[in-house]
């Protein structure tokens, strides 16, 4: 009786797993869009066509200066740490290829800052603006000031 109550619990056990996280239908348009931009420039500058790199990198920097209202998206902690400067909190997180540097300005965020390791899972919601120095590297690896909606901040197991 006992082997077989064994077996039962090592077969159903992923019945009982969490769920996968998805990620939020602006999430993924945001990177489907990312990823598209990032494709037309590489291609206008590969046909060496200084015009419509132009236009490309162009629509590029106005999406990317668009500021995201973020609400439940997931991502991958990499890493957490401060920059070099201590104005913010950095967590380098990814989701499916898409790496996220979130700077974290917000300081009542520090102590929860210091619970996340490398592999958690997080979902965070609150205003996201791109701030990286070059329109390609917005495109590459984005850099958002990250500022949180109160209280929708949370770690998931």
């Amino acid at each position: 009786m006992k082997a077989k109550l064994l077996a039962l619990a090592i077969f159903c056990a992923p019945c009982f797993a969490a769920p996968p996280l998805l990620p939020p239908a602006e999430q993924t348009a945001f990177i489907s869009t990312a990823t598209r931009l990032k494709a037309d420039v590489a291609a206008a500058r590969a046909s060496k066509n200084d015009i419509a790199e132009a236009e490309k990198l162009s629509a590029a920097k106005a999406f990317l200066a668009t500021p995201i209202k973020a609400s439940r998206w997931i991502a991958t902690v990499s890493s957490v740490h401060s920059r070099k400067d201590s104005s913010a909190a950095v967590i380098d997180a990814d989701y499916q290829g898409t790496d996220y540097h979130l700077l974290i300005v917000d300081k009542s965020l520090d102590s929860w800052l210091s619970y996340l390791k490398k592999g958690d899972r997080i979902i965070f919601s609150g205003d996201l603006r791109e701030s990286s120095v070059s329109t390609q590297g917005g495109l590459n690896r984005q850099n958002f000031a990250f500022t949180r909606q109160k209280s929708n901040a949370k770690q998931t197991p």
